[in-house]
């Protein structure tokens, strides 16, 4: 049956014959001169490349001076609040501050990105962050600081939600490239972040602490201004005409259910659990109309549950990686603070070399499979890490672990801009940065609880088994073969 507002075409497979054949034929020749009327699709190969090398140069370039900046700050804030003579209470709130402003407005700052566009929001929520972050630098109390980090964690939703959507416009543009391109882009974040301590313990030390606070403002200032020579984007934005991002709701919104031949329903998976879940606490957050319809749209494509299940898993891992391994390293092999924060500024090089090339294996071997390799990597290197005999093993098995990590973001990447059309790009970011930013808020609690009652070998133990489990329930990040669209003439045609 023809799905008119999905523009898609259900042919039946029949035994090939010379009539069908010559039919099949008059089809596509007809389809090919209709498909010639229909203008670009925003996500089809750029008739300027000018323009599409300016926004990766400008993304690029803002990106990496906005994480060196977040990585010059980051190593300082426990010196600055006892600079402000706050507890250590008071000092753990200023620091979660950000994330917590995130989780409330994570959602709602999606769905207006694919309302109004990505360069408005990139543009506000840039400009929302450096006066945060002057706040911060001019802040002589609990108070002040604490406002300052709410407005950092309020405009760095709305600039990294847009900036990833970006990404993802920019990587759908060439299908068969996307993993490659989207795993340079996080190397290049990796690399930037890397750098950012080094820079500001210099500048920390020979300006004050509060200089370096001041230059995250001016950055953001600079970038907020750069942004504005984004080109314009096109109003109305379409599927994918590779077929890569299939139509899976109708045009208000109401999300389709159908089964896809030789796939399971999300609602008869162990995936459907997460996703009612998933659905009900988005509930909470999103805003109605249309933000809600595309949450609902999204959460019914059981690849889209699979993606938050992994990212819940990477940033479980980070949580650990932050919380409980430095002080596994203490206890263990009397390492410093700068010790073991130099050893695993170095181990982060692991993860820049691996980002690009796991990007091409999952254009090359399927996102599904490399990205969940590497979270079984990730997960089985942070559960052996107390059993590794050795600080050689440690280090060994951290860099298992950089490469898992960069295995699973640029392969989840890749399949974000795969699964998603053009218009839910910015709702979809919003998803996957609402699991990581909840799971940074709980996380670091709980892990430090444990670490304190059972002890950090049991805490990591505990923390990779409730990973492996989060991997096997997470649905595949793929169609199958049999499931996934052709391109016939223009358009996306399905064999049933």
């Amino acid at each position: 049956m023809p799905q008119k507002k999905e523009a898609l075409i259900e042919i039946p497979t029949v035994p090939d014959t010379p009539g069908t054949m010559e039919a099949m034929e008059a089809m596509e020749e007809q389809t090919d001169s209709d498909s010639e009327e229909v203008p670009d699709s925003p996500d089809s190969p750029p008739e300027q490349p000018h323009h599409l090398a300016l926004q990766i140069a400008v993304l690029t370039g803002c990106g990496m001076a906005y994480q060196m900046s977040l990585g010059m700050c980051m190593p300082l804030y426990a010196r600055y609040a006892e600079e402000l003579n706050l507890g250590e209470a008071a000092g753990g709130l200023v620091l979660a501050a950000p994330c917590a402003a995130r989780v409330l407005l994570n959602l709602k700052v999606g769905s207006l990105v694919d309302e109004w566009g990505r360069r408005p929001l990139l543009i506000c929520g840039s400009l929302v962050m450096a006066i945060g972050a002057h706040g911060v630098a001019s802040a002589t109390g609990m108070w002040g600081m604490l406002a300052g980090r709410l407005l950092v964690g309020a405009g760095g939703a709305a600039a990294d939600i847009a900036a990833q959507a970006c990404r993802l416009d920019v990587a759908a543009r060439y299908p068969a490239q996307r993993g490659a391109l989207l795993g340079w882009a996080h190397a290049l974040s990796i690399l930037a972040y890397a750098a950012g301590p080094v820079v500001g313990g210099v500048l920390e030390s020979s300006r004050g602490v509060r200089s370096v606070f001041r230059i995250f403002a001016h950055t953001l200032f600079a970038t907020a201004l750069l942004y504005v020579f984004l080109p314009p984007e096109e109003a109305s934005r379409r599927a994918s005409p590779d077929g890569t991002a299939p139509l899976l709701a109708n045009d208000e919104g109401r999300a389709d259910h159908r089964h896809r031949p030789g796939s399971a329903s999300a609602s008869h998976t162990t995936g459907g659990l997460c996703t009612r879940l998933c659905a009900w606490l988005c509930a909470l957050l999103v805003p109605g109309g249309r933000g809600a319809g595309a949450v609902g749209e999204l959460l019914s494509d059981p690849r889209q549950v699979g993606q938050m299940l992994l990212r819940f898993a990477l940033t479980a891992g980070w949580a650990s990686w932050m919380i409980v391994l430095p002080a596994h390293l203490t206890h263990e092999y009397s390492l410093s603070t700068a010790a073991i924060g130099l050893r695993l500024s170095v181990m982060t090089l692991v993860g820049f070399s691996a980002s690009p090339v796991c990007g091409h294996l999952a254009d090359r071997f399927g996102c599904d499979g490399v990205a969940r390799s590497g979270a079984v990597f990730s997960a089985v290197a942070l559960g052996l890490l107390p059993f590794s005999g050795g600080l050689a093993g440690v280090w060994a098995l951290l860099a298992v672990w950089e490469l898992g990590t960069a295995a699973i973001s640029a392969a989840t990447n890749a399949a974000a801009s795969e699964a998603t059309r053009c218009e839910l790009r910015g709702v979809q970011s919003s998803l996957l940065g609402q699991v990581q930013d909840g799971t940074f808020v709980l996380m670091p609690t709980a892990l430090g609880f444990l670490a304190a009652s059972i002890g950090t070998t049991a805490t990591l133990g505990l923390t990779a088994v409730v990973q492996l489990a989060i991997i096997a329930a997470a649905p595949s990040l793929q169609l199958p073969h049999s499931a996934r669209p052709a391109l016939v003439g223009g358009l996306t045609v399905k064999a049933v």
